[in-house]
């Protein structure tokens, strides 16, 4: 039996599609993790949230690591799930750093009037936030003290049967 160069080309690159065909794509949470981390890593987050983004990077790299050497497992997409929730995290306290700076930016504009009004404010707040708060549940008490007492209501679970015929005898 004499096999043909040709069949034999085509052997091989059936044989190669097939094995590329079975290759292990990346789990939907670590392409979500690396598109967080393109995403924070070319904005402002390097700049006001260093610490937090090497952080999620460290994590990243680790279900990186994780896919490369076992492919698509619970643990890389355990792995890759908090990179993401680090990502968040970055992402968060970027933007609080930012509006921080912002608020003592508006602060020092107004020639720190700004923030002498939101620290008494804040002072001032709570004792009348409170007071108030008492007050009126105090009056929501009376109210339901002096109102007549109502039949219980069925529960939301399970629909009353009674009077409809079904449960009562013929």
């Amino acid at each position: 039996m004499t096999t043909h160069p040709i069949s034999l080309i085509a052997a091989t690159i059936t044989l190669t599609e097939l094995v590329g065909a079975c290759a292990t794509y990346p789990p939907a949470q670590l392409l979500a993790a690396r598109l967080t981390y393109a995403d924070l890593s070319s904005g402002i987050a390097p700049s006001l949230a260093p610490a937090e983004l090497s952080e999620a990077k460290t994590s990243l790299d680790l279900a990186e690591r994780e896919f490369s050497t076992n492919g698509d497992t619970h643990l890389c997409r355990d792995d890759s799930y908090i990179a993401q929730n680090k990502l968040d995290l970055a992402a968060v306290a970027a933007q609080a750093e930012e509006d921080r700076r912002a608020i003592a930016e508006a602060a020092t504009i107004e020639g720190g009037r700004g923030a002498q009004t939101m620290n008494s404010g804040a002072a001032d707040f709570t004792p009348r936030y409170f007071e108030g708060d008492r007050s009126s549940a105090e009056r929501a008490d009376e109210e339901v003290a002096a109102s007549p007492p109502r039949a219980p209501r069925p529960s939301p679970g399970r629909p009353s049967m009674a009077g409809s015929g079904w449960l009562s005898p013929p």
